[in-house]
């Protein structure tokens, strides 16, 4: 067997997915609280039009469904930090941000009734366009916690179940 991204390859059988590594999710998400609302911090004080078209863009992409794809909403936080003075925090927040995403999508096997993408996000891009730096921060972290919260949860849920 091969383990490759959350992914696992069994012979004669296929590919399947492993089980959320708790501990993994909490490494980086600790990463992500740490990296990414400084990254945008430093975006929105760096905020030009054209980082403000970024921003708008992804939210628009986000809006074309009620649960948007892991790429616009991947994109949507790349947009965040995407005027960051520096290439090294924004490479670091994207793969920690990357990973995170993975890990979602391989652990959610439903998604809540009601859930809208682009309502969670409302309060972040409305912050990020207002050029309000250290509360889009704050609201960055508010919600990577929230992420991980339900990712904790899922794992809880399944622990129960076997």
């Amino acid at each position: 067997m091969v383990t490759i991204g959350g992914l696992t390859s069994v012979p004669s059988i296929g590919v399947a997915a492993v089980a959320l590594d708790l501990h993994e999710a909490n490494e980086v998400y600790e990463l992500r609280l740490m990296l990414e609302p400084v990254a945008l911090e430093r975006s929105n004080r760096g905020a030009d039009d054209a980082y403000r078209e970024r921003v708008a863009t992804a939210w628009q992409a986000l809006r074309g469904e009620r649960v948007a794809p892991a790429s616009d909403h991947a994109a949507f936080h790349r947009a965040l930090i995407s005027a960051c003075d520096s290439e090294w925090l924004r490479r670091m927040a994207t793969m920690m941000a990357d990973r995170a995403g993975l890990m979602i999508s391989l652990s959610a096997q439903s998604i809540p009734e009601g859930y809208d993408t682009a309502e969670r996000h409302g309060v972040l891009k409305d912050l990020a366009l207002s050029g309000d730096a250290e509360g889009a921060a704050a609201e960055l972290r508010r919600h990577l916690s929230g992420s991980i919260g339900r990712l904790e949860a899922i794992h809880d849920e399944r622990a129960r179940w076997t």
